[in-house]
């Protein structure tokens, strides 16, 4: 998986685990694509310290998720989810019919917080 995508979503399950300023350097990193100097320069501190900062939060999502596996679980389920979804296109339209509402309730149980957030 890209690094990006994956600080990404670990950010989205994760970030307000992390100090206030951790999540703000991290979303302007990741998320508004802004370089470390940028970022420096906007919060008036070093590139370094932005550079820590960030090292320090993406280590401390990447060990949330190896002790609780969130991102992991919901990205296993999103697969089985499409999967059903083109199994079910296959199906007789009356059966299909009545999966199909079935399908997109998971995905809104599943989901639900993603759009929210």
């Amino acid at each position: 998986m890209d690094p990006n995508i994956e600080i990404g979503l670990l950010l989205s399950a994760y970030g307000s685990l992390l100090t206030d300023n951790q999540e703000d350097l991290m979303e302007a990193y990741y998320f508004n694509d802004l370089s470390l100097q940028e970022i420096a320069d906007n919060a008036g501190i070093s590139k370094q310290a932005v550079s820590d900062q960030v090292g320090k939060a993406r280590t401390k999502l990447r060990k949330m998720e190896d002790k609780v596996h969130h991102v992991e679980m919901v990205l296993a389920c999103q697969s089985v989810i499409e999967d059903l979804d083109r199994t079910v296109d296959g199906l007789d339209p009356e059966v299909a019919d009545q999966i199909k509402p079935l399908i997109n309730q998971l995905n809104t149980i599943l989901f639900k917080e993603r759009r929210e957030g």
